[in-house]
């Protein structure tokens, strides 16, 4: 127990909130915040799930996947059903990180991460995993676990390419044209959608640094002669220094969004994406969203009896 520092007085939860708002900007502080989250409360398992992403990601510190397993284990001791410890244990295992590659053990995980609060990145990695194998019974299944989870989080790219490839390919599924144009549509509509937002946050900088030259330009003119050259020698660095940092920024957000990962999004997004649970008679996700956006083809006859897991998604 803490019993002294700014943070003496804050409990695991609170940290551990005040940790994954600092992450991204200040990783440092974020991974101390977890640290600290797990010396004041050492059964809150969300602590030592970030505490594991931290040396997963080498989020304020250096990579170090044994560390990251060990924190994500420990975290399911705490919390048998915590569905994002039990989905990075599953990847290491996945991808062979600190522990020998198993495909059999990662979709363990990965059942168990979507059984414990149907985690989203969880299921695109049980279809991945289910298309390892050849055969039909689990190509079937890939393809049930692809279209959940672009249900589930219809904003990212990689859960609409494998539905395209299912449907184009008749993989798990039979061949569908019509729905492969669909899901290339949603590919299109985010790939266009992303850059958008980001250009808003760029072009509102670019006001903000043209209002300064005219607040500077302002000053020159009234100041007296003396004082003109030491003013716009100023000017013409600070004009330089912003214009450079605007193209960094450009260039940092092409990165970033190149580099984003599924688990970036699933770990940001909320724990109760499924409270009502997932229906086991629930029609074909991909047939209610094709019948919003085509006015031509009527494939269900009662869309009452979906329930949406998600009330940000509009069923």
């Amino acid at each position: 127990m803490l019993k002294k520092g700014p943070h003496a007085n804050k409990s695991g939860p609170e940290l551990c909130e005040e940790a994954r708002k600092k992450i991204k900007k200040d990783p440092e502080s974020g991974f101390k915040l977890y640290q600290k989250a797990t010396e004041i409360d050492r059964n809150f398992a969300p602590a030592w799930v970030g505490l594991g992403f931290c040396y997963e990601f080498g989020k304020g510190t250096t990579i170090d996947y044994e560390k990251a397993h060990l924190n994500y284990t420990r975290a399911i001791k705490e919390d048998s059903k915590c569905a994002k410890a039990l989905y990075r244990l599953g990847v290491l295992h996945h991808d062979g990180k600190f522990v020998k590659e198993d495909i059999k053990v990662a979709l363990d995980y990965y059942k168990k991460a979507t059984a414990a609060d149907k985690y989203v990145a969880a299921w695109y990695r049980k279809g991945i995993c289910y298309h390892k194998s050849a055969s039909e019974k689990s190509l079937k299944k890939g393809f049930e676990c692809f279209r959940k989870a672009a249900y589930y989080f219809p904003n990212h790219i990689p859960y609409w390419e494998k539905l395209e490839n299912c449907y184009r390919n008749g993989i798990g599924t039979e061949v569908n044209p019509k729905f492969a144009e669909f899901c290339r549509s949603k590919i299109s509509d985010i790939s266009s959608q992303v850059p958008l937002e980001k250009e808003k946050v760029i072009l509102t900088r670019e006001n903000e640094m043209l209002q300064k030259s005219i607040t500077l330009s302002a000053e020159i003119i009234q100041c007296n002669a003396a004082d003109k050259d030491r003013i716009i020698k100023n000017l013409t660095a600070q004009l330089k220094s912003e214009f450079e940092k605007i193209l960094k920024q450009k260039d940092e957000e092409i990165k970033k969004l190149k580099e984003l990962t599924s688990f970036e999004l699933g770990f940001n997004i909320t724990d109760s994406l499924d409270q009502q649970g997932f229906l086991s008679d629930m029609q074909d996700p991909l047939t209610v969203m094709y019948e919003q956006t085509s006015s031509d083809v009527n494939l269900i006859s009662d869309e009452s009896s979906i329930v949406s897991p998600n009330p940000a998604i509009k069923i």
